[in-house]
Protein backbone atom coordinates (compact mmCIF):
# COMPACT_ATOMS: atom_id res chain seq x y z
CA UNK A 1 0.00 0.00 0.00
CA UNK A 2 0.85 3.80 -1.11
CA UNK A 3 0.95 5.58 2.39
CA UNK A 4 1.04 8.69 0.35
CA UNK A 5 -0.86 10.69 -1.62
CA UNK A 6 -0.21 13.57 -4.06
CA UNK A 7 -2.56 16.18 -3.54
CA UNK A 8 -2.48 20.18 -4.89
CA UNK A 9 1.09 18.71 -6.30
CA UNK A 10 2.35 17.92 -2.35
CA UNK A 11 2.91 14.35 -0.83
CA UNK A 12 0.01 14.04 1.87
CA UNK A 13 -0.46 11.26 4.74
CA UNK A 14 -3.00 8.59 2.90
CA UNK A 15 -4.19 7.42 6.15
CA UNK A 16 -4.80 10.92 7.48
CA UNK A 17 -7.05 11.78 4.24
CA UNK A 18 -8.54 8.74 4.52
CA UNK A 19 -9.86 8.93 7.98
CA UNK A 20 -11.04 13.30 6.94
CA UNK A 21 -12.68 11.78 4.06
CA UNK A 22 -14.45 9.24 6.07
CA UNK A 23 -15.82 11.50 8.49
CA UNK A 24 -17.77 13.25 6.22
CA UNK A 25 -18.90 10.58 4.14
CA UNK A 26 -22.27 8.76 4.55
CA UNK A 27 -25.64 9.86 6.26
CA UNK A 28 -24.22 12.06 8.72
CA UNK A 29 -24.13 16.09 8.09
CA UNK A 30 -20.77 16.21 6.36
CA UNK A 31 -18.56 17.73 8.58
CA UNK A 32 -15.51 16.60 10.94
CA UNK A 33 -16.82 16.09 14.62
CA UNK A 34 -15.00 15.95 17.79
CA UNK A 35 -14.67 12.19 17.87
CA UNK A 36 -13.84 12.28 14.24
CA UNK A 37 -10.92 15.02 15.53
CA UNK A 38 -9.65 12.67 18.09
CA UNK A 39 -9.47 9.53 15.72
CA UNK A 40 -7.66 12.51 13.29
CA UNK A 41 -5.13 13.31 16.28
CA UNK A 42 -4.64 9.84 17.71
CA UNK A 43 -3.46 9.05 13.44
CA UNK A 44 -1.33 12.04 13.70
CA UNK A 45 0.61 10.73 17.00
CA UNK A 46 0.84 7.67 16.24
CA UNK A 47 4.85 8.43 15.42
CA UNK A 48 6.90 10.24 17.91
CA UNK A 49 7.50 13.04 15.66
CA UNK A 50 5.21 15.56 13.51
CA UNK A 51 6.40 14.95 9.78
CA UNK A 52 6.34 17.70 7.07
CA UNK A 53 3.67 15.53 5.35
CA UNK A 54 1.87 15.41 8.22
CA UNK A 55 1.91 18.97 8.87
CA UNK A 56 1.10 19.38 5.21
CA UNK A 57 -2.10 16.60 5.24
CA UNK A 58 -3.45 18.56 8.58
CA UNK A 59 -3.38 21.69 7.17
CA UNK A 60 -4.93 20.65 3.71
CA UNK A 61 -8.22 19.00 6.26
CA UNK A 62 -8.06 21.82 8.40
CA UNK A 63 -8.80 23.99 5.04
CA UNK A 64 -10.30 21.71 3.05
CA UNK A 65 -12.54 20.12 5.26
CA UNK A 66 -15.90 20.81 7.16
CA UNK A 67 -16.00 21.30 10.30
CA UNK A 68 -18.04 21.40 13.54
CA UNK A 69 -17.24 24.58 15.58
CA UNK A 70 -16.18 22.47 18.51
CA UNK A 71 -14.27 19.98 16.67
CA UNK A 72 -11.83 22.66 14.85
CA UNK A 73 -11.44 24.58 18.23
CA UNK A 74 -10.71 20.90 19.90
CA UNK A 75 -8.19 20.29 17.02
CA UNK A 76 -6.47 23.40 16.71
CA UNK A 77 -6.02 23.57 21.15
CA UNK A 78 -3.99 19.77 20.33
CA UNK A 79 -2.15 21.27 17.59
CA UNK A 80 -0.85 24.58 19.89
CA UNK A 81 -0.12 22.00 22.41
CA UNK A 82 2.02 20.33 20.65
CA UNK A 83 4.23 23.23 19.41
CA UNK A 84 4.12 24.65 22.81
CA UNK A 85 5.84 21.36 23.90
CA UNK A 86 7.90 21.16 20.64
CA UNK A 87 9.34 24.94 21.25
CA UNK A 88 10.64 24.24 24.63
CA UNK A 89 13.88 23.11 24.37
CA UNK A 90 15.31 20.90 27.03
CA UNK A 91 18.14 22.98 28.21
CA UNK A 92 15.79 25.89 29.48
CA UNK A 93 13.81 23.18 31.75
CA UNK A 94 13.54 23.30 35.51
CA UNK A 95 15.48 21.07 37.32
CA UNK A 96 14.65 19.14 40.03
CA UNK A 97 16.29 16.87 42.48
CA UNK A 98 15.45 13.61 42.96
CA UNK A 99 13.78 14.66 46.21
CA UNK A 100 11.95 17.57 44.81
CA UNK A 101 10.63 15.36 42.05
CA UNK A 102 9.01 12.67 44.30
CA UNK A 103 7.03 15.18 45.90
CA UNK A 104 4.77 15.88 42.36
CA UNK A 105 1.74 14.89 40.55
CA UNK A 106 2.18 13.14 37.56
CA UNK A 107 -0.24 12.71 34.89
CA UNK A 108 -2.64 9.84 34.79
CA UNK A 109 -1.94 8.77 31.41
CA UNK A 110 1.07 7.93 29.60
CA UNK A 111 2.71 10.70 28.04
CA UNK A 112 3.82 8.98 25.14
CA UNK A 113 1.51 8.23 22.54
CA UNK A 114 2.60 5.51 20.30
CA UNK A 115 3.45 2.17 21.37
CA UNK A 116 6.62 2.32 19.13
CA UNK A 117 7.97 5.41 21.67
CA UNK A 118 7.10 3.13 25.02
CA UNK A 119 9.02 0.78 23.35
CA UNK A 120 12.00 3.09 22.84
CA UNK A 121 11.54 4.52 25.57
CA UNK A 122 11.78 1.51 28.14
CA UNK A 123 14.78 0.44 25.68
CA UNK A 124 16.60 3.44 26.92
CA UNK A 125 16.01 3.67 30.38
CA UNK A 126 17.31 0.10 30.58
CA UNK A 127 20.59 1.68 29.22
CA UNK A 128 20.58 3.98 31.16
CA UNK A 129 20.05 1.71 34.14
CA UNK A 130 23.09 -0.26 32.77
CA UNK A 131 25.06 2.82 32.51
CA UNK A 132 24.22 4.19 35.90
CA UNK A 133 24.96 0.82 37.16
CA UNK A 134 28.45 0.42 35.52
CA UNK A 135 30.17 3.84 35.83
CA UNK A 136 27.43 5.84 38.05
CA UNK A 137 27.34 9.03 35.15
CA UNK A 138 24.51 11.25 35.63
CA UNK A 139 21.47 10.49 33.53
CA UNK A 140 18.69 13.10 32.72
CA UNK A 141 15.47 12.46 32.84
CA UNK A 142 12.71 14.43 30.99
CA UNK A 143 9.34 14.00 32.90
CA UNK A 144 5.76 15.60 32.22
CA UNK A 145 4.17 16.35 35.50
CA UNK A 146 0.24 16.45 36.26
CA UNK A 147 -0.35 19.81 35.13
CA UNK A 148 1.86 20.03 32.09
CA UNK A 149 4.71 21.49 33.30
CA UNK A 150 8.04 19.29 31.76
CA UNK A 151 11.37 18.98 34.41
CA UNK A 152 14.61 17.43 34.52
CA UNK A 153 15.75 15.50 36.94
CA UNK A 154 19.51 14.21 36.75
CA UNK A 155 20.63 10.88 38.81
CA UNK A 156 23.95 8.83 38.78
CA UNK A 157 21.87 5.78 39.48
CA UNK A 158 18.24 4.47 38.48
CA UNK A 159 16.60 1.00 38.92
CA UNK A 160 13.65 -0.40 37.11
CA UNK A 161 10.97 -1.30 39.10
CA UNK A 162 8.03 -2.45 37.49
CA UNK A 163 6.03 0.32 36.48
CA UNK A 164 8.20 2.66 37.95
CA UNK A 165 11.73 4.13 38.07
CA UNK A 166 13.62 4.20 41.38
CA UNK A 167 16.32 7.07 41.86
CA UNK A 168 18.95 6.84 44.20
CA UNK A 169 17.77 7.64 47.01
CA UNK A 170 14.81 5.71 46.83
CA UNK A 171 12.62 8.05 45.03
CA UNK A 172 10.56 6.89 42.27
CA UNK A 173 8.72 8.04 38.99
CA UNK A 174 5.93 6.20 37.28
CA UNK A 175 7.34 4.91 33.73
CA UNK A 176 4.37 6.94 32.03
CA UNK A 177 5.57 10.17 33.26
CA UNK A 178 9.08 9.74 31.55
CA UNK A 179 9.37 11.41 28.13
CA UNK A 180 13.11 11.33 27.11
CA UNK A 181 16.42 9.85 28.32
CA UNK A 182 19.27 11.79 28.05
CA UNK A 183 22.56 9.00 28.88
Amino acid sequence: MNYYQITNEKKMDRHLLDLAHAAVAGARDGRISVRDAQKLWAAVKDGSVFTEVEKDTVNHILHNFHWTDGAKVWFHNQLAELESYKATPTSSLQKLTPHEISLQQFPKGDVLYSETARVDRLHDLRTAMNETNLDHDDIGLIVRLANGDRVEVNCNFIEMSGDFVELKGGYTIPVRAIEKIEI
